[in-house]
């Protein structure tokens, strides 16, 4: 009667889902068991990704395979992990990565030496698209670099400024003032070639401005371009050898930057995909006093000059060039060089641009110690021949073996010295670039280095009655 009563009473429970769920559970533990590891593992993994997901990156295929080989539970376990893999490279997960590195990215991108060389940034007059601008703000540049593929082409004459704007865009770009990431700018200026392409270069020189031993994993510098967390910038493109310039197609499915920025003197087709052009505009005649005053000013120097002196000098330069516009190369070059004489440096003001280039070398080579020093005019006549060597192949600024530009030094003076004279330019005088893999050199300034190989060039034509210049037989 008792055991009736029971299974009368128990019966009811033993039909609940509940009871029916526990019995299941009791006769498969194995199956209990990865549901749990399920639930815990994505439990575990959705705290990590909401709370660090920079971790999420330590998964990799070792950690995976580590689980599978667990008896009984390890498949199951490890085919949960896969389905989550995806979220390893996740927006929130590559700015986690970004905000790990982009300080260290901000000090490696200010110690190169182009951008050094360009710290001084006065706002000045643009063309965006057609359209003119006093002063190019962030905001204007925002439509562009929140397109899913963003390709600005930064365009005009050399001494421009181009560089100069790209470096400004490059720390907008790392303040999230176009976006709400930041993007870490990552300067190309050295040629590619099959043995260096451009991924490649982008990764070296990634991992060269964060300061990290190990390479960036591949699979994580593709994530970071293809969501746009790095700005890859293409300086002087123009300038740069056809195999190189074969591989900056954007328009292609498989070029790896989504966020390019490329300077070049002219307007580049980049494979007629939609871009935004910018053209820094040069310094009109009515604008050269604000130019100078602000320039003065940033570099803590407005006390030297009264307002008097603002209005000579500003006449002097646009006589100097002819009345018309002037490049932003040209006007700093000049003030700078006021500025010296005011200091007590001594000198005449230069009444012409070609004077005003030798006049810049003379200054340069001023700063050197007496007993080091070489004489102004040898430094100018090896400046005028590593010119010459940089352009007389396209009449273009371009990189030059370092050895081709020992055996031209060699050409005009029969000395063992040239290797020397060529490092003086180089290390003493800062006037030549040397990118990686340091083979090659260029004139740091290429309104320099065009200028310098003019002057050598009207030298050998005047010559050529007489007793010609070796340098002159390299043309």
């Amino acid at each position: 009667m008792l055991s009736r009563f029971l299974d009368n009473r128990l019966s009811p429970l033993t039909e609940q889902p509940t009871y029916q769920i526990l019995l299941w559970g009791q006769n498969n533990p194995w199956m209990v068991l990865i549901g749990v590891g399920v639930i815990a593992l994505t439990t575990v993994y959705g705290t990590v990704f909401w709370l660090r997901p920079f971790w999420l990156l330590k998964l990799g295929d070792g950690v995976i395979e580590a689980i599978a080989n667990l008896p009984q539970v390890g498949t199951a376990l490890s085919g949960v992990l896969k389905t989550l893999v995806p979220l390893k490279y996740h927006p929130r997960v590559l700015d986690a990565w970004v905000e790990q590195h982009w300080q260290d990215a901000k000090a490696g991108f200010l110690k190169l030496d182009t951008v050094k060389d360009r710290q001084i940034h006065i706002p000045l007059s643009v063309r965006l698209d057609g359209t003119a601008s006093n002063q190019l703000s962030s905001k204007d540049l925002s439509p562009t670099f929140q397109q899913k593929t963003a390709v600005l082409l930064i365009t005009g004459e050399g001494g421009a400024g181009k560089t100069s704007l790209t470096c400004q865009i490059a720390l907008w770009g790392l303040e999230k003032c176009f976006v709400a990431h930041r993007l870490l700018p990552v300067l190309i200026e050295t040629e590619l070639d099959d043995r260096r392409t451009l991924l490649e270069a982008i990764g070296g020189q990634l991992k060269a401005l964060i300061n990290q031993q190990d390479d960036i994993p591949p699979d994580l510098l593709q994530k970071l371009l293809q969501h746009r967390r790095i700005l890859v910038i293409v300086d002087h493109l123009s300038e740069m050898s056809e195999t190189t310039r074969q591989q900056v197609t954007p328009e292609l499915a498989g070029f790896p930057a989504k966020a390019l920025t490329v300077t070049s003197r002219l307007e580049e087709p980049l494979g007629k995909v939609p871009k935004t052009v910018l053209k820094p505009l040069q310094i009109e005649a009515n604008r050269l006093w604000p130019f100078m005053s602000a320039y003065l000013k940033s570099i803590h120097k407005q006390d030297l000059f009264v307002d008097d002196e603002y209005s000579d000098a500003c006449d002097r330069l646009r006589r100097i060039a002819g009345e018309r516009s002037i490049t932003v190369l040209l006007a700093r070059l000049y003030i700078d060089h006021m500025i010296q004489e005011r200091e007590g440096a001594g000198g005449i003001l230069p009444d012409s641009v070609p004077k005003l280039m030798l006049s810049y070398l003379n200054r340069l080579n001023q700063n050197i110690d007496s007993s080091q020093k070489r004489d102004d005019l040898e430094v100018q006549r090896d400046a005028q021949i590593v010119a010459w060597e940089c352009l007389r192949h396209t009449y273009r600024p371009t990189l030059v073996k370092k050895e081709d530009a020992i055996a031209a030094l060699k050409h005009q003076e029969a000395t063992d010295d040239a290797k020397a004279r060529l490092d003086y330019l180089g290390h003493r005088l800062q006037v030549l670039q040397s990118p990686e893999p340091k083979d090659k050199i260029r004139i740091i300034l290429d309104p320099l280095a065009e200028y310098l190989a003019a002057i050598i060039k009207r030298q050998c034509h005047w010559r050529v009655t007489a007793m010609p210049l070796a340098v002159c037989h390299r043309a």
